[in-house]
């Protein structure tokens, strides 16, 4: 389970799995380090703004490696570069013509919401594109990525359990049930959460390292006292692929897959804090089951948000809309209008990403987004066996963004995409 720092961060003599034989200066080693850093920090930097109550702190932090990640962009690849600027130009462009002519018009917040939204969108095409440059030219190495992502699936669940045993944070829901910590989104922590479960299974399953049995247990204790269904479904198929997956260490598997259910079992029935809350999640789970369509238990009732912004889409009669899309804000300002959630939220998202995206963006932007993803799941099924981890985790992203959302559109998960992509670009280069 050891994690040596000193293996994480690059040097000037250090070398990738890229075919160029370029040596990396110490700026590209530089940038290879603030990438690393960037992706291993990812979810402490919104647990130590929720905890200091500094929002903004976060946001203005993922602003400036955004920039940094157009000017690696910028030095190594200017045609990933142009890329990822006419993306952003075009939804600032959008978001100016969208709000000027719509009836509230336009003010500055609005407007900096619209592209801050946008930017968490593209941030994970910017540190695929950037971690693929670095690569490239061997100023970054996959391991040192995996690395990156290694630490954070064992400090993540020791700050996040830690924080319950303080006392620090809020529950999930209104009930008391689940608990999302200090963190702003439940949704996005989730998603993280799951992708760092899914990469400590793999280093129990597959890498056989015994030692990690631990941070995998602790963050499948996260999972469950998180309290969402998704974590729940994700973590059994998690397992479940891990156990059947590969056949000539099934039987190992199957007695580590005991050894972690013993180990539950114990923690649940003598840690009273942790036996509680996991009642409280049963009896909300059980209730939501029994009272929903499995449909709408599946979407956690999303289904209605959906028709209404079906119904709103078609009532505004614009076929350019449907080619370039309405704007995030604005169509989502007016689904707040119309559903009556204005007077919670100035805006309302459907929270499936493959609707927000199409409504907000259009099926051009549609297309191409979920284009790229199914090539890259595509990708990572073919190099499955150098990297399971990057397969079972891009699946269960795109699973949770079509029914759940918060993968795009939120900056934890955002971030966790963009480097699960870098691990699949790396992998199958390095074949």
């Amino acid at each position: 389970m050891s994690v040596e720092l000193s293996s994480l961060f690059t040097n000037s003599d250090s070398h990738g799995i890229g075919m160029s034989n370029f040596v990396p200066t110490k700026t590209y080693s530089l940038f290879a380090n603030l990438l690393l850093f960037f992706i291993c920090g990812n979810v402490a930097l919104d647990f130590f703004s929720g905890l200091f109550g500094i929002s903004s702190f976060s946001q203005i932090v993922r602003m400036t490696f955004f920039a940094l990640l157009l000017y690696i962009e910028l030095r190594l690849d200017p045609k990933g570069f142009c890329i990822l600027f006419l993306a952003l130009t075009l939804i600032v462009i959008q978001s100016v013509l969208t709000q000027a002519f719509s009836t509230e018009g336009m003010t500055a917040p609005s407007l900096l919401y619209d592209i801050s939204i946008g930017i968490k969108l593209i941030i994970c095409f910017a540190v695929f594109f950037a971690s693929k440059s670095l690569i490239r030219c061997n100023a970054l190495s996959i391991n040192q990525v995996k690395k990156a992502i290694s630490i954070a699936a064992i400090y993540v669940p020791i700050l996040y359990l830690g924080s319950i045993a303080l006392g620090l944070g809020a529950s999930s829901y209104w009930d008391g049930s689940g608990y999302k910590s200090v963190f702003s989104s439940l949704n996005s922590i989730n998603v993280s959460m799951i992708v760092l479960f899914a990469y400590s299974a793999d280093a129990v399953f597959i890498q056989k390292k015994s030692l990690w049995i631990i941070p995998m247990g602790l963050n499948l204790i996260s999972l469950l006292l998180l309290g969402t269904k998704a974590g729940y479904l994700f973590a059994f198929f998690i397992v479940m692929y891990y156990l059947l997956i590969p056949p000539e260490t099934r039987l190992r598997n199957a007695m580590i897959g005991i050894l972690v259910f013993a180990g539950l079992l114990l923690a649940f029935n003598n840690v009273t804090f942790l036996n509680e809350m996991l009642e409280k999640v049963s009896v909300r789970q059980t209730y939501l089951f029994e009272n929903r369509s499995l449909i709408d238990y599946l979407t956690s009732g999303r289904t209605w948000m959906l028709a209404e912004a079906t119904n709103l889409f078609i009532a505004s009669n614009n076929p350019l809309g449907f080619l370039i899309g309405n704007g995030y804000y604005r169509f989502h300002h007016d689904l707040a209008v119309s559903s009556g959630y204005l007077l919670t939220a100035n805006v309302r998202p459907i929270e499936f990403d493959w609707a927000d995206l199409f409504f907000s963006y259009g099926a051009f932007a549609f297309i191409c987004v979920y284009a790229f993803l199914f090539k890259q799941l595509r990708l990572s099924w073919r190099t499955r066996n150098e990297g399971h981890f990057q397969f079972i985790a891009l699946l269960g992203m795109l699973a949770f963004s079509c029914v759940g959302g918060h993968v795009f559109f939120e900056a934890i998960s955002s971030v966790t995409l963009g480097s699960v992509l870098a691990c699949i670009y790396g992998d199958s280069n390095g074949r």
